[in-house]
């Protein structure tokens, strides 16, 4: 009975605290006769009421002009994103459509999101935090090492309990 209560709290100590929220903007960039036409989207995975951000585009990008997706209201002003509906999304939600003229190739990652602030169905506010590729990468490489640590522990403890209850059968 104590190995099966060890082993049922190492097996609930293994269940992630924290559950992480799918929140990501993305830009696709198409060239457009000569301009280009940036299609900004979001991927979701709760519903959304409204959504907030500011972005940058490179020194040599001028936008020409923008059209917001038929579901939202809202506007696209001085590099600041302001949509909300009536009807909460959740999901690939596409947001916008930005006409940008370029002396050089524009493509989704000179798209810069900052100050990204969704708002979900109860209009409780979720600020996203930028994080680097770096940033994310690491996180992995942390899950990943805590992961394999934990399958080493499981496997000790199990192994130490089999022989345990090996040597006591053999008496």
């Amino acid at each position: 009975m104590r190995y099966k209560l060890l082993l049922f709290i190492t097996l609930f100590c293994l269940l992630p605290i924290n559950v992480f929220a799918k929140e990501d903007i993305k830009v696709d960039c198409n060239k457009l006769d000569e301009n280009y036409e940036c299609k900004v989207s979001g991927n979701i995975d709760y519903a959304v009421s409204a959504i907030d951000f500011h972005f940058s585009l490179p020194s040599n990008a001028t936008i020409i002009s923008y059209e917001l997706d038929s579901r939202w209201e809202g506007s696209a002003d001085n590099f600041w994103v302001s949509l909300y509906s009536a009807e909460d999304s959740k999901g690939e939600i596409p947001l916008l459509t930005f006409i940008i003229s370029s002396d050089k190739k524009i493509v989704g990652e000179d798209f810069k999101i900052k100050d990204l602030l969704i708002y979900d169905s109860e209009y409780n506010e979720h600020r996203v935090e930028e994080k680097e590729e770096q940033s994310i990468k690491k996180d992995n490489n942390i899950l990943l090492i805590f992961t394999i640590c934990a399958i080493i522990i499981i496997a000790c403890i199990i192994i130490v309990i089999w022989i345990i209850k090996w040597k006591g059968d053999s008496k």
